[in-house]
C-alpha cells in the first residue's frame, strides 16, 4: 500500500523529474527549500516578544528570559520549535527551593495561567510536571498575526547541572557561521533524521543536538573545520548575538536565499552520503570497554579527535556505549560529559540501518535533488496538522445498525474513531498502542 504522502506528491516529483535544469541547480534549490522562511522567523520573533511581556508580567521586572536551542545556532528549519527558559526571583518562603522541581512546576504554572487565555494567542499544548523529571517544562503554540504557528518550549533557570544552557549552542553557531557547507548538511541531516524519526533521545535514539555534533565533528575530521579549541576561550563573544540572550539573533549565510554564495561554500551532495557512510563506519569501529585499557571514548569536538572519558553510569540494560561529548560543559566545567547518554543500542541498530540507506539514495545530484525533495515535502505533510485555537470536533454516540429481517438494532464492535492529528503515532510505530481508534493522533506507517 503506497504511503497517503506519496499519492499527494507523486505527480509533483514526477514533473521535477522531467525539467530541463541541470542536476546541480536542483540540488542547490533543495538546500535553499531548507532555509526558514522570512514569515517563519518574523513569527518566531512575535512570539517571543509575547512570552517575554508575560514573563515581566508574571514575575516582575527582575525576570529574565534567554532563548537557546536550534534558533540560537542558526540551525533550524521551518517550523522549528523556540527553546526558552526563564530566571525567575527565588521564593522567600512557600515552596522550598532547590529541595526538588516543585518551585519550578510553581513558577511554570503561574506562567501558563497568564499564557493561556481565553481569545489570546497561546494555547497549552503539553506540560510536563513529573517529580521526577529533572527539568520541567511547559509547551505552549502560539497563532501569529502572519497566521504562523508557533512552538515554544519554556523551562525555569539558565542552568542546568552548573552549565548555562546556551552555552553549547553559541560553540556551535559559531562555527557554523564561518562554514555555510556545514551549515546546509546539518539542516539537511535534522530534516532527515526528522522524518525518518530518529531525532527523539526519549524514544532512545540522538537528538537534535546531537545530530548537529555529528556533523561537525566529520568535517572537523576531514580537516575542514578546525576544533572548537580556538574559539572555546569566550563562547559570548558572538557579535550579532545578545550578551542577556533574550532576543533572536539574525539568519547566518542570507545571501544563500538569493543563491549568491560561491561553489566552494556549496555543499556537495556526495559530502552528505559520506557523512552518512562516515556514521555507519564509526559506530562499527567503536571501541568497546572491554577491548581497550583505558576504558570509554568519547568524540570531542574540542580536541577534534577521540579521547577518553570518564566511564558513565549505566542506566539501562540496553544503554549504547556510544559518546559525544558536550563542548559546551567541556569549556565552562571541564568536564567530559555524553549529550548521547539516552542512546539505546536497538534504536541506534536502527539509525545505523537507515544510514545507509540514506547514504544509497544520494548517489548521483539528481537522485539526491530528489531525496531531498522527497523529505522536504514529507515535513509539509507532517506538519499539516489542526491549527492552534481550533477546538476539535464533538464526537457523538456509536451509530447503531440493523440485522436484515430484525428489529434490533446492534452497535458497531469497534470504538469510534476519533478526529486524528497529522502526527503519527510514536507507540503505533512500535506496535505498542493500545489505543486502537480512539487514538487521537494518527496511524499512518512510512518506508
Amino acid at each position: 500500500m503506497q504511503n497517503p504522502w506519496r499519492k499527494v506528491f507523486l505527480k509533483e516529483e514526477l514533473a521535477s523529474t522531467t525539467t530541463t535544469t541541470t542536476t546541480t541547480s536542483q540540488w542547490d534549490s533543495a538546500l535553499v527549500k531548507l532555509v526558514p522562511s522570512a514569515k517563519f522567523e518574523a513569527a518566531c520573533r512575535e512570539a517571543l516578544s509575547a512570552v517575554h511581556l508575560a514573563v515581566l508580567e508574571t514575575f516582575g521586572s527582575e525576570a529574565q528570559l534567554l532563548v537557546f536551542g536550534s534558533l540560537l545556532q542558526g540551525a533550524h528549519l521551518e517550523g522549528s520549535d523556540l527553546d526558552l527558559c526563564v530566571s525567575v526571583p527565588v521564593p522567600s518562603q512557600g515552596v522550598e527551593a532547590g529541595a526538588d522541581n516543585s518551585w519550578q512546576v510553581a513558577s511554570l504554572k503561574r506562567l501558563l495561567s497568564r499564557l493561556v487565555t481565553p481569545g489570546g494567542p497561546f494555547q497549552s499544548i503539553e506540560s510536563r510536571f513529573w517529580k521526577t523529571i529533572k527539568v520541567p517544562i511547559i509547551i505552549v503554540g502560539c497563532r501569529t498575526s502572519s497566521g504562523e504557528d508557533v512552538e515554544a518550549d519554556i523551562s525555569v533557570g539558565f542552568e542546568c547541572d552548573g552549565l548555562r544552557k546556551d552555552v553549547t549552542d553559541r560553540l556551535v553557531r559559531g562555527v557554523l557561521a564561518r562554514h555555510p557547507r556545514v551549515l546546509q548538511a546539518v539542516r539537511a541531516v535534522k530534516l532527515w533524521a526528522k522524518c525518518e524519526g530518529v531525532n527523539k533521545a526519549y524514544d532512545g535514539f540522538p537528538s537534535s543536538l546531537v545530530w548537529t555534533l555529528l556533523v561537525l565533528y566529520f568535517f572537523i575530521e576531514r580537516g575542514e573545520v578546525a576544533s572548537l579549541s580556538p574559539i572555546s576561550k569566550d563562547p559570548f563573544d558572538l557579535e550579532e548575538v545578545s550578551e542577556d540572550g533574550s532576543s533572536l539573533p539574525p539568519a547566518l549565510h542570507s545571501s544563500h536565499l538569493e543563491g549568491d554564495l560561491p561553489p566552494e561554500q556549496q555543499l556537495p551532495s556526495a559530502d552528505l552520503a559520506d557523512f552518512f557512510l562516515w556514521v555507519v563506519a564509526t559506530a562499527s569501529s567503536w571501541p568497546r570497554d572491554t577491548e581497550s585499557a583505558i576504558g570509554s571514548w568519547g568524540l570531542s569536538l574540542v580536541d577534534g579527535a577521540l579521547i577518553p572519558v570518564p566511564e558513565p553510569s549505566k542506566k539501562y540494560a540496553d544503554q549504547c556505549t556510544f559518546f559525544v561529548e558536550d563542548p559546551g560543559a567541556r569549556v565552562a566545567k571541564g568536564l567530559s560529559e555524553n549529550v548521547a547518554r539516552s542512546l539505546k543500542a536497538p534504536s541506534w541498530a536502527n539509525v545505523l540501518l537507515k544510514c545507509r540507506g540514506a547514504a544509497a539514495a544520494l548517489g548521483s545530484e539528481a537522485q539526491a535533488a530528489a531525496w531531498l525533495g522527497r523529505l522536504t515535502r514529507k515535513a509539509a505533510w507532517m506538519k499539516a496538522k489542526p491549527k492552534l485555537g481550533q477546538p476539535p470536533q464533538p464526537v457523538g454516540p456509536p451509530p447503531k445498525r440493523a440485522w436484515p429481517g430484525s428489529g434490533r438494532a446492534e452497535a458497531p464492535s469497534q470504538q469510534a474513531k476519533r478526529p486524528r492529528t497529522g502526527e503519527v503515532c510514536r507507540w503505533f510505530l512500535k506496535g505498542q498502542c493500545w489505543s486502537g481508534n480512539s487514538c487521537k493522533m494518527s496511524h499512518a506507517q512510512y518506508v
